[in-house]
């Protein structure tokens, strides 16, 4: 991972202290006598909720940080279609269409990009849920493009957000998704670091 941003930086710093809010004792426990010591499922329900609302929101603030840069370069007095071809990218998966008229006329074209960034900034602000329809559309209003999309990665999130439903829905008492503190740490520590992976790999 190379040059996380401060986003994603705030992100791991609040998994360290969802751990430490919400399994630093059960983990104590769970060292000390791993066959007998008792689990608190509150606990481990809400740090599961709050980690999903961590990676929803990381999700979400990095997409509007985009959208901001995108505003600030499709001014009509800089734009080109050629430095913002990933709004046409964009534009197919929300459905808008862009209007290039030939001969080109640029005030057009941006009537049409700014209903695009209504679109987007809509959506963002509609979202709920970090499993596929949202991660993709995220990552691509983030600069992803669509062959970068990690298929193992959204499996992760599928089932993190399916679990996470499993605690935000019903009494804890009858969730049987719920694993050992240690477990539940690890899940989420490898699923943020999946995460950073993809949008900080040195390959990316």
């Amino acid at each position: 991972m190379k040059n996380p941003s401060p986003l994603f930086i705030n992100l791991q710093q609040r998994l360290v202290k969802l751990e430490a809010t919400f399994l630093g004792a059960q983990l104590q426990a769970e060292s000390n006598d791993p066959l007998t010591f008792i689990v608190d499922p509150d606990q481990l329900a809400a740090f599961r909720v709050l980690v999903h609302a961590e990676i929803e929101d990381y999700l979400e603030r990095k997409a509007r940080e985009f959208i901001a840069h995108l505003k600030a370069r499709v001014v009509p007095q800089t734009f080109t279609i050629k430095s913002n071809i990933e709004l046409f990218l964009l534009a197919n998966v929300f459905g808008a269409d862009l209007q290039i008229k030939l001969p080109y006329d640029a005030n057009s074209l941006q009537v049409s990009v700014q209903k695009l960034i209504r679109a987007i900034e809509g959506f963002i602000s509609d979202n709920n849920g970090i499993k596929e329809s949202s991660f993709v559309k995220l990552s691509l209003i983030c600069g992803k493009m669509a062959d970068e999309i990690d298929i193992n990665l959204i499996n992760m999130l599928n089932l993190y957000g399916k679990e996470r439903g499993d605690v935000a829905h019903q009494s804890v008492s009858r969730v049987k998704t719920l694993q050992a503190p240690s477990t539940e740490k690890t899940n989420a520590l490898v699923l943020i670091n999946a995460i950073g992976d993809f949008f900080y790999s040195d390959i990316a």
